[in-house]
């Protein structure tokens, strides 16, 4: 589970989001499944000055028998007109094996892409509004995708080393970045951990790790997943 706030120096627009899980399920000892454990929840967005809503990201996240993890999100910021559907899944290391992600602007459609990750290889399929663009981007051992819905914010420090500590560079390829409908683009990320912190939510209170991303965003992970 992953909470972030956004800081920025626009008070009307900065973000505080808290985890409102709606169901956690366990299977039985006889259950034949690929789970072992899923979770579903909503994060809600609302401005940190004047606490009004700005929208509400959805998710379910599975911890698969494999050791792989899936995430489906949706997250909706209805005054902007943004929509951005994604499923996401890691292996067990939190590396990115496949993504895909679709998203709307200002109401517009505008794209869809499916991404696969086989070894220092990402291949990307974008269509766009005027065409369909396919590459592929050399990627290291460690990276992630930064597809934008909350609740995948938490896998950018899968990769981060706690016993070294201190601010730490990874990269990620960021779905947007490329600027291009969703094509994603490679570059660099700064990440710190600040401490591990009690947080209250309507949800309930959790023991939390607290991370920055960059110099704008701080992220509250709580749970293995």
């Amino acid at each position: 589970m992953a909470m972030r706030a956004r800081r920025t120096a626009l008070a009307a627009v900065v973000t505080l989001a808290v985890a409102i899980p709606l169901a956690a399920q366990e299977p039985g000892p006889t259950d034949r499944t690929a789970a072992l454990r899923s979770v579903s929840g909503v994060l809600e967005c609302r401005t940190l000055e004047g606490n009004a809503p700005c929208g509400l990201d959805t998710f379910t996240v599975t911890a698969q028998t494999d050791g792989t993890r899936t995430l489906t999100g949706r997250a909706d910021l209805p005054a902007r007109g943004i929509q951005i559907d994604i499923v996401l899944r890691v292996a067990g290391n939190f590396r990115p094996l496949e993504g895909f992600t679709q998203s709307y602007s200002g109401g517009a459609w505008l794209g869809s892409g499916l991404f696969l990750v086989e070894g220092p290889t990402l291949r990307a399929t974008v269509r766009t509004p005027e065409r369909i663009v396919a590459e592929t981007i050399t990627v290291p051992g460690k990276f992630s995708l930064l597809m934008h819905p909350v609740a995948a914010d938490g896998w950018h420090f899968g990769h981060y080393d706690r016993a070294r500590g201190g601010k730490q560079v990874l990269p990620r390829c960021a779905v947007g970045a490329a600027r291009e409908s969703v094509r994603c683009a490679l570059a660099d990320s700064t990440l710190e951990f600040l401490g591990e912190e009690t947080l209250t939510v309507p949800a309930g209170t959790f023991r939390t790790d607290h991370y920055r991303f960059g110099e704008a965003t701080d992220v509250w992970l709580a749970g293995p997943d």
